[in-house]
């Protein structure tokens, strides 16, 4: 059912620490970037990898593929992960961050 595929999703969730909780917080709270600053991140010395979970209910799955052409970056897809992904995705993501020179 519905109700126990959730309860079974809470059940392994990774729990969040303190310090955790404070920066989601933090995130939300001021959760803009503007287009000038999307573009000195795109032509910085680094690269950028934009993650995204096919079952997040807090941002947008079209937010992330926004950011991917703004950004001009990779981006993963993690079919059936939420926002939580580092937790959901853990092979995927060790995976795609560790095969890359």
């Amino acid at each position: 059912s519905f109700y126990d595929y959730h309860i079974e999703r809470f059940r392994k969730r990774i729990p969040p620490s303190l310090s955790g909780l404070i920066g989601h917080l933090a995130a939300v709270v001021r959760h803009y970037i503007s287009y000038a600053d999307l573009l000195k991140i795109r032509y910085s010395p680094f690269e950028c990898l934009i993650m995204v979970g096919t079952e997040d209910r807090l941002v947008r799955e079209s937010n992330s593929y926004m950011l991917q052409r703004v950004l001009g970056c990779r981006l993963i897809k993690c079919d059936g992960a939420g926002h939580g992904l580092q937790g959901e995705c853990v092979e995927e993501i060790n995976q795609e961050l560790f095969s890359r020179k």
